[in-house]
């Protein structure tokens, strides 16, 4: 469903937990929960790709050129969706 492996996925999860110096997810042997600060981050990035999408709206209302900028962390999450998505529109330049 995401495009990766179970190995890939822990990997990537443990190191976005390093990164923020928080864990976000308990584990157990049903699975996983979000933690609080799991939840927190998932309102947060909720609300971020909400301003993605609101941007690829204006894209596509809009001929010309678009700028995005945005930090390293967000990027490595949003920008690849945002990013096919947008180049699907007709008449842009990158």
């Amino acid at each position: 469903m995401l495009g990766v492996t179970q190995p890939t996925l822990s990997k990537q999860m443990a190191a976005l937990e390093q990164t923020l110096g928080a864990r976000l997810f308990r584990r157990n042997g049903c699975g996983m929960a979000l933690t609080d600060r799991g939840q927190q981050l998932f309102r947060t990035m909720n609300h971020s790709y909400g301003i993605v999408d609101a941007a690829y709206g204006a894209a596509a209302a809009s001929p010309g050129r678009l700028s995005i900028a945005t930090v390293n962390t967000l990027a490595a999450y949003l920008l690849p969706d945002a990013m096919v998505r947008l180049a699907m529109l007709p008449k842009r330049h990158w």
